[in-house]
């Protein structure tokens, strides 16, 4: 087996054979250029790069035919292990790659949510620039389909506003160029501004009817009717309008206040058809009630029913209040050690309270 092969596969009996004897030095590269700590790295092999930093390797040697370092190999395949190893003995953050990428570049491209945390974490700027002046919230925005690297990025402080320098896109320009919806609407959340325009004076929206991209041209007119920078009709303001009513959203009070209502509003009602037909028949049975008139016999079950669900829903939620804990908690106690406080299964308790 070659250096380089065991690298890639960690067989650390071989490499300490070849490094003991003298074979190969640590920084042994193979005919691209690439060392043994690209190799561990591309393949997250630990132990490895262990070995080899020990032996004194270069842990920012280049190679490839991007020329890029162990930390960027690592960074595209979201080894967050191994970019904190190589951090930490002694490898620069801000390297670039012949493309002009540093490794949090790479990490935005690739969706490595983490290695993307660690190296801002690290001190790399959340909005380096590349040779482009792309930053990671561009590049998540282009290749990421899932929401998570962008949104770290955002949360971290990224400008959701800056252009690139080639095209003059803003992150919303180039998620509407891939087509990313999902990045797309992480960054209407973020409050981006939909009027940008780009080299050729255009906005998203020009993009997607470019492209005739009808979810995207959805998803941004409904951000622009609701944001008044277009019109809208009266059906779209009715149907569009936004409507904040999640249970427990700032209105919990509000529904404890309903039930307790349809409680009392349906026992009276029951009430009422109860002394109705008392007067009329002066006791009641079963096969009195039978008798009488079916749609009251009706009205009266469905009212009896809907006192006793929300009585009970009534109770549950009274019953949240004083352990304080919520309706996720409750349901899954058994499966939270940390809010499972006793051997009974009623004796839960949230840390978070």
């Amino acid at each position: 087996m070659d250096p380089r092969e065991a690298a890639q596969y960690g067989n650390l009996p071989r490499l300490k054979e070849l490094l003991d004897s003298g074979e190969i030095t640590a920084n042994w590269t193979d005919s691209d250029e690439c060392s043994l700590l690209h190799w561990a790295a591309i393949n997250n092999r630990l132990q490895v790069a262990e070995l080899l930093i020990r032996h004194k390797c270069n842990v920012n040697a280049v190679g490839g035919v991007l020329r890029s370092t162990p930390l960027h190999w690592s960074a595209r395949q979201g080894h967050v292990m191994m970019a904190a190893l190589l951090v930490r003995n002694g490898a620069i953050v801000d390297k670039r790659d012949v493309e002009g990428f540093s490794a949090l570049h790479c990490a935005a491209q690739s969706g490595a949510t983490p290695v993307v945390a660690y190296l801002i974490a690290k001190g790399q700027p959340v909005d380096c620039l590349d040779e482009g002046r792309m930053t990671p919230a561009m590049w998540a925005a282009f290749k990421c389909t899932t929401a998570d690297p962008l949104q770290i990025l955002i949360t971290l402080g990224a400008d959701v506003n800056k252009s690139d320098s080639s095209y003059m896109n803003t992150p919303l320009h180039w998620a509407t160029v891939a087509g990313n919806l999902t990045a797309m609407k992480t960054l209407i959340r973020a409050n981006c501004d939909l009027t940008s325009v780009n080299r050729d004076n255009e906005s998203a929206l020009d993009i997607a009817v470019r492209k005739a991209d009808v979810a995207a041209i959805r998803l941004l007119e409904k951000e622009a009717r609701k944001r008044g920078l277009i019109n809208a009709t009266f059906l779209q303001k009715i149907t569009e309008r936004p409507v904040n009513n999640c249970i427990a959203l700032n209105n919990h009070r509000s529904f404890i206040l309903y039930l307790m209502t349809v409680v009392f509003a349906t026992l009276i009602f029951d009430f009422a058809i109860l002394s109705f037909w008392l007067d009329i028949y002066g006791s009641l049975s079963w096969e009195i009630l039978k008798s009488c008139d079916q749609w009251l016999l009706f009205t009266f079950i469905v009212s009896t029913v809907s006192a006793v669900w929300c009585f009970c829903m009534l109770v549950v939620q009274v019953y949240q209040i004083l352990l304080e804990v919520t309706t996720n908690e409750r349901l899954n106690a058994h499966r939270y050690a940390h809010i499972q406080v006793g051997d009974n299964k009623f004796d839960i308790r949230s840390p978070y309270s």
